[in-house]
C-alpha cells in the first residue's frame, strides 16, 4: 500500500461540487456514486449553494464558477442517506439521523458484483462529528466530548481527539470488509476533508477554509480482491423515507 496526502475541501458540499464538475462528465458516465452524505443530494439533487456569510466561502462556493453534473449522468447514483430500512441487524440501526457505513458497504460490494462498473466513489460518513462509534457499542446516548472538535476548548484535546480516533476505527473495519469483498485493481482510500483540533485556535472545518489539518487529508492506495464470503444484508428500499435536513442537523450543519 502506498501513502500520501491529498488536497481535499472545506467541507462536504465544496468537494462533492468539484469533484462530480461538469468537466469531468466523461469519466463521470462510468462512475457509481454510493453516499451516506446527506449533501450529495443538497448539491447534485437540488443544486443548492451553502448559506454562509463567510467571504471565503461565497468566492468558492459559487455555482458561477463550478458546474456539477446531474445524477442522472452518472453510470449509478445510490443515496444510501435516504434508506430507511427494517433488516434486524446489531448496530446498524440509524444513531441520530447518521447513516451507518454498513449500507455504503453493503451497496459498494453488491454493485460491483452486479454491475461492475469502471469506477465507484464510495462516501461513507465516520469519521463525522458525533462520533457516535462508542455510543452505539454502549447502547448509550453520546457524551459531551464526543459532539464536536470545539469541545477541545472544553475537555481535553487528547480525550476528544481519541473520540474522533474510536469512529475512524469503526469505519477501518467496514473498509476492510470492502477490500475483501470486492474487486479493484486500485482503490484510493481517502477523505472529502479533515478536521482541525485547536490548532491555531481553529476547531472543525468549513467552507473556504484553508487550514492545512482541513485541506490535507491521507491518500493511501491499495488493491481489493473478492473472497465472496460475505453475503450483503441490505438492499434498496422500494420507498425511501429522505429527511435530509433532519441528516444535517445530526451532523451539526444546521
Amino acid at each position: 500500500m502506498s501513502r500520501g496526502f491529498f488536497h481535499g475541501g472545506g467541507t462536504s458540499p465544496e468537494w462533492i461540487a468539484h469533484t462530480f464538475d461538469s468537466e469531468y462528465e466523461t469519466e463521470l458516465e462510468d462512475t457509481a456514486y454510493i453516499t451516506a452524505n446527506p449533501h450529495g443530494k443538497t448539491v447534485l439533487e437540488d443544486r443548492q449553494q451553502l448559506d454562509t456569510h463567510s467571504a471565503a466561502a461565497r468566492r468558492f462556493y459559487r455555482y458561477g464558477d463550478w458546474n456539477p453534473i446531474k445524477p442522472s449522468k452518472l453510470a449509478l447514483y445510490d443515496p444510501v442517506v435516504s434508506y430507511h430500512t427494517d433488516v434486524n441487524i446489531p448496530n446498524v440501526d440509524f444513531f441520530g439521523d447518521i447513516t451507518p457505513p454498513q449500507y455504503v458497504t453493503d451497496r459498494a460490494i453488491s454493485v460491483a458484483r452486479e454491475l461492475s462498473p469502471n469506477r465507484m466513489i464510495l462516501h461513507y460518513m465516520q469519521p463525522h462529528y458525533p462520533w457516535v462509534s462508542r455510543a452505539i457499542k454502549e447502547d448509550r446516548d453520546v457524551y459531551d466530548w464526543e459532539e464536536r472538535p470545539e469541545r477541545v476548548r472544553q475537555f481535553s484535546r487528547k480525550k476528544v481527539y481519541n473520540a474522533y480516533l474510536t469512529d475512524l476505527r469503526f469505519i477501518l473495519n467496514e473498509i476492510r470488509k470492502l477490500l475483501n469483498n470486492l474487486n479493484a485493481e486500485e482503490v484510493a482510500i481517502s477523505s472529502d476533508h479533515g478536521d482541525a483540533f485547536g490548532e491555531w485556535g481553529i476547531c472543525g472545518h468549513g467552507p473556504g477554509r484553508f487550514h492545512p489539518q482541513v485541506r490535507y487529508v491521507p491518500w493511501a492506495v491499495t488493491s481489493a480482491s473478492d473472497s465472496g464470503e460475505y453475503i450483503p444484508q441490505i438492499t434498496p428500499p422500494q420507498d425511501t423515507d429522505i429527511t435530509i435536513l433532519s441528516q444535517l442537523e445530526a451532523l451539526g450543519y444546521r
